[in-house]
């Protein structure tokens, strides 16, 4: 019979658990799955035991885990999201429009970050754009 470089022999099927923060290819909120060797390579299966519709088989038993993805940084009220959506752990990046400052920064600071998301994917802070102040009030 063929056996996978990783060793699993083909059409078995074994249990793939990925590391916090990670989930199973083509499902952002299943970290554990029965994982199928088969001509296209390891894919994930369905309750039923079938190749999941729409996840892509791949090469390595060990990509099966892929990084879990933040939700799209939701746009703050005068500004705009720039990088979409990002893995747990990278920062989102947001830019405030002109006459606006981001916060943390400077009032010239028209670019601002916020963290990471939390392990499901969701924000627990908001990206906020501040009025400048007009020339003579107290600073930013």
């Amino acid at each position: 019979s063929l056996v996978a470089s990783d060793g699993l022999p083909y059409l078995d099927t074994t249990e793939v658990v990925c590391a916090e923060g990670f989930r199973i290819k083509g499902n952002n909120g299943v970290r554990q799955a029965r994982v199928r060797c088969t001509d296209a390579g390891y894919a994930p299966l369905t309750l039923s035991g079938i190749v999941a519709a729409g996840m892509e088989a791949v090469d390595e038993l060990s990509a099966v885990c892929v990084p879990l993805m933040c939700d799209t940084l939701p746009k703050p009220v005068n500004g705009a999201s720039i990088n979409g959506s990002v893995a747990i752990g990278v920062p989102a990046f947001f830019s405030c429009n002109t006459g606006f400052y981001a916060q943390g920064g400077t009032c010239s600071a028209q670019i601002g970050s916020v963290n990471s998301c939390k392990n499901d994917g969701k924000w627990d802070v908001t990206a906020s754009c501040y009025a400048v102040p007009s020339a003579g009030a107290s600073s930013c």
